[in-house]
């Protein structure tokens, strides 16, 4: 079995900023595909953690007092969920909306 292996949003991120800030990105969809089958061997998951913008932007003020602009944070999940539909095609992404933040009962 091969070794476990853990991924944050980096190489997902630049996928989605360098297009945004830059025009493009410094990962190419075929290495961010190489990156996604090493989680698909290795029997991972991409956790997807989403909310509408306007949640999103409000958290950020209600975090740091600052936050880009509703329509930027609106191109950023525009970004985000086309590179995890595209992932999807090729290993399991798990999507969570977190609009409303409940824990479930311990019950």
């Amino acid at each position: 079995m091969p070794a476990r292996i853990l991924f944050d949003r980096c190489f997902i991120s630049e996928l989605v900023y360098g297009p945004l800030h830059r025009g493009r990105s410094r990962i190419t969809w075929s290495e961010a595909l190489d990156l996604a089958e090493s989680v698909m061997d290795r029997m991972g998951v991409f956790v997807h953690l989403t909310a509408p913008p306007p949640v999103i932007r409000q958290r950020l003020l209600a975090r740091d007092r600052e936050a880009a602009s509703l329509e930027e944070v609106a191109a950023l999940v525009t970004g985000y969920q086309r590179v995890f539909s595209t992932l999807a095609d090729y290993t399991k992404v798990l999507t969570l909306d977190t609009t409303v933040l409940e824990l479930p009962s311990a019950g």
